[in-house]
C-alpha cells in the first residue's frame, strides 16, 4: 500500500476463482499463525432463495453456509446451469447468479471489517475481473453491517476506496509471489524488509540488464540459497503464466 502510496498497515485481499482464498498485511506484515488464514470460509447469511441451495460442496464448513461454497466460480457456474465456469464470461451481467455472488461476498467483507478492521480491501481473482460486481459488493456489505460500524471508510462515498480490485489486475498473485521472494533475499542478505522503518538496503543497486525490475539488486554474490528462493519464485510465476496460457 504504501508503495502505492496510498498509506496505512493494513489490507484484506481476497481472491475468487475457483475458490475463494483471503490473504491479510497487519501493521506491514503478512499474517500466518497456526496457518494461512482461511477466510473464504467464513460463516456467511444464505439468501431465503439459497435454503435448499448445496453450492459447489456441501461438505464445507457451516454445512456449506462459507462463502466459497456459494460464491466462487464453480458454484456461481452450478447456479446458471453451466456446465463448467468457463461459460460465465458470457453470463449477462443481469443474471441471479450476479446478485448472489454480491450477496456473499458483502457479507465476507462485513465479517473481515468486524474480525480484522482492514484499511482496506483489495478484490480481484477471475470472478472479480465482471467489474459491476464492486458496487454491489460494496451495497452488500453495508447491508450487512446493518449501520453498526459508522466510519466513512464503509460509508457512501469513502466505501469506494475501501474495497477496490487490486491495480496489478490478475497478475496479482504473481507479482506478491516475486515481492516475497525478494523480501526473503533481503533478509538473507541483511538488509532493509522494505517495512514501516524505510531503510534502504545493505547492498548497493548493482542491477544487472536481463534482471527484472522488481529484484532491485544485481545476482554478483547471491548465497546458493538466495538463489534457490529466486527459482523458487521465477518458476512458480512461469507455471502459473503457462497454465493461464494452456487453461
Amino acid at each position: 500500500m504504501r508503495r502505492l502510496g496510498l498509506g496505512g498497515s493494513s489490507c484484506a485481499y481476497v481472491t475468487v476463482g475457483t475458490g475463494i482464498g483471503v490473504g491479510l498485511v497487519v501493521n506491514g506484515a503478512p499474517v500466518h499463525g497456526l496457518m494461512h488464514p482461511e477466510g473464504g470460509h467464513l460463516c456467511v447469511p444464505r439468501l431465503a432463495s439459497d435454503a435448499t441451495y448445496p453450492g459447489s460442496n456441501p461438505d464445507d464448513c457451516f454445512g456449506g453456509s462459507c462463502a466459497e461454497n456459494m460464491a466462487c466460480s464453480v458454484s456461481l457456474a452450478k447456479r446458471a446451469g453451466l456446465p463448467d465456469t468457463s461459460g460465465l464470461a458470457k453470463l449477462p451481467d443481469d443474471h441471479p447468479a450476479w446478485e448472489a455472488a454480491a450477496h456473499y461476498l458483502g457479507a465476507m467483507c462485513a465479517n473481515l471489517v468486524l474480525l480484522v478492521s482492514p484499511e482496506r480491501i483489495v478484490l480481484s481473482g477471475g470472478v472479480m475481473q465482471r467489474a459491476m460486481l464492486f458496487p454491489k459488493v460494496r451495497k452488500a456489505m453495508q447491508a450487512n453491517l446493518n449501520g453498526y460500524i459508522q466510519l466513512p471508510a464503509v460509508l457512501d462515498p469513502g466505501v469506494d476506496n475501501f474495497i477496490v480490485p487490486s491495480s496489478h489486475g490478475n497478475k496479482a498473485g504473481m507479482v506478491g509471489a516475486m515481492t516475497l521472494a525478494v523480501e526473503a533475499l533481503k533478509r538473507k542478505r541483511g538488509g532493509a524488509s522494505g517495512g514501516a522503518s524505510g531503510a534502504a538496503p545493505c547492498c548497493p543497486q548493482r542491477r544487472g540488464p536481463k534482471l527484472p525490475w522488481l529484484l532491485g539488486g544485481g545476482a554478483a554474490g547471491w548465497t546458493p540459497a538466495a538463489s534457490v528462493l529466486l527459482a523458487a519464485a521465477a518458476a512458480g510465476t512461469i507455471g502459473l503464466v503457462l497454465g493461464r496460457t494452456l487453461r
